[in-house]
């Protein structure tokens, strides 16, 4: 059975998080794994990499939940690919999105430090700047959250699509998953002493070694970090990461590529509040 729900993103604002905590509850099934990317890698133009099959795809989802949802923030990506929501809607007419966002100008640099992180990028921000590679990077794509928004809400409505901002979730996490749940059509006053486990907080990022690599590419390893929930994961898993990999000295951010980021993403900002009714007045543009 096709899933019902759909995180869409923004990548690098707490997504992550949002999987682990409406996973526990004992209406909503949450899949493994997190990211199938099962649309994206069928757009046109997308990159080529391992597809599922649709028979796969269905069984990453408990048919007997009412809720069933995944997590690939690169629906949220759009040109790059684009089509996206047009075949969710073909398959799920009726789902319903959560989009959970943060400050973008954090976003898109906290992004491309990611990919520091992951050995994707190579290249100072500046080089960036003055020769984006959009369908490679996709830093302001992916924080254009009004252009994102709008893909979404043409097909399925505005009232299917929450919007949550990264900050609720972490300074109101209990409320901010009662009005998920609610938004769900799940029982809003279920909590779990689990609400309290932090996912993927640390902002250190690291680089496999070469043997670091070989391993974390092996089904032992890839399989407990995708099946192993998210509070045991970091005691039994972190270590390991950490003795096959080293530290990545991240670069300085200066002002002026803030400024830059904030330039580009201001319109953005401010089609979104229009389009959501929200203030999100700690953000910088």
């Amino acid at each position: 059975m096709y899933p019902n729900l759909f995180i869409i993103g923004a990548a690098k604002s707490g997504t992550s998080a949002l999987h682990y905590y409406l996973g526990l509850h004992p209406n909503i099934h949450m899949s493994t794994p997190k990211e199938p990317h099962y649309f994206s890698r069928r757009a046109e133009g997308a990159p080529s990499r391992k597809q599922l099959t649709p028979r796969q795809y269905e069984r990453l989802f408990d048919s007997a939940k009412p809720v069933r949802g995944e997590s690939s923030v690169s629906y949220s990506f759009w040109p790059y690919p684009s089509g996206v929501p047009e075949m969710i809607h073909e398959i799920a007419p009726d789902a319903r999105f959560i989009y959970l966002v943060r400050d973008p100008v954090k976003r898109s640099i906290q992004h491309y430090f990611h990919r520091i992180g992951l050995g994707t990028e190579h290249r100072d921000l500046q080089d960036v700047i003055r020769e984006p590679r959009e369908h490679e990077e996709r830093y302001i794509a992916a924080s254009s959250y009004a252009t994102q928004f709008e893909q979404y809400a043409k097909l399925f409505g505005d009232e299917r699509i929450l919007v949550v901002d990264h900050a609720d979730l972490l300074a109101r996490r209990a409320q901010t998953l009662r009005d998920v749940y609610g938004f769900l059509r799940v029982d809003p006053s279920f909590t779990s002493a689990s609400f309290d486990v932090r996912v993927n907080e640390s902002t250190n990022q690291r680089r496999f070694s070469p043997i670091g690599s070989r391993i974390a590419e092996s089904p032992f390893y890839t399989g407990a970090t995708r099946w192993i929930r998210p509070d045991i994961r970091q005691k039994l898993i972190k270590p390991v990461r950490n003795a096959l990999s080293a530290p990545v000295i991240l670069p300085e951010v200066g002002d002026d590529v803030r400024a830059y980021f904030a330039e580009q993403l201001e319109p953005e900002a401010r089609r979104f509040r229009a389009l959501t009714g929200r203030r999100f007045e700690h953000w910088p543009v």
